[in-house]
């Protein structure tokens, strides 16, 4: 019954509908030939398989040129350089120190009131828009209305 009444519903909606369906089908069956063709990617695909195949072997080579480069580890006493940098992050340090004496700047000034959070106390400003005594006077006259 379901069946049938399915049938009936799409037709009742509209015959032009099930057309459509119909048109669809065909356009599988033109499908079913494009199958075929998907085995056909597998297969490309299988060659770049193969390509990757070869480049593995290429990779261990490489990797013995690493040992080669062992030489080029020489640059790790380098690395001593490297405790030298944590001495570079100390020098923008010391540049920070001078910034103290920027602060006096405009741009640090505005920076410091943000932080004194002084302009937090005077935000009673805020509680003026808060109040809803003007909206009050608005909700009577809208009373008036219905009123009239």
């Amino acid at each position: 019954l379901h069946h049938q009444i399915i049938p009936v519903l799409s037709q009742q909606h509209s015959p032009s509908h099930s057309l459509p369906p119909q048109h669809h089908i065909p356009i599988m069956a033109a499908q079913q030939p494009a199958p075929p063709q998907q085995p056909v990617m597998p297969v490309p695909g299988q060659h770049p398989m193969a390509p990757t195949q070869h480049h593995q072997p290429n990779l261990p080579q490489p990797g013995q040129q690493p040992y080669q480069p062992q030489p080029a580890q020489q640059p790790q006493p380098h690395q001593p350089i490297q405790p030298i940098q944590p001495i570079q992050p100390i020098q923008p340090i010391q540049p920070m120190q001078p910034m103290q004496p920027m602060q006096p700047m405009q741009p640090m000034q505005p920076q410091t009131p943000v932080h004194a959070v002084l302009p937090l106390p005077p935000q009673p400003p805020l509680p003026p828009m808060f109040p809803m005594q003007p909206m009050s006077p608005m909700l009577p006259d809208m009373e008036a209305w219905p009123a009239t």
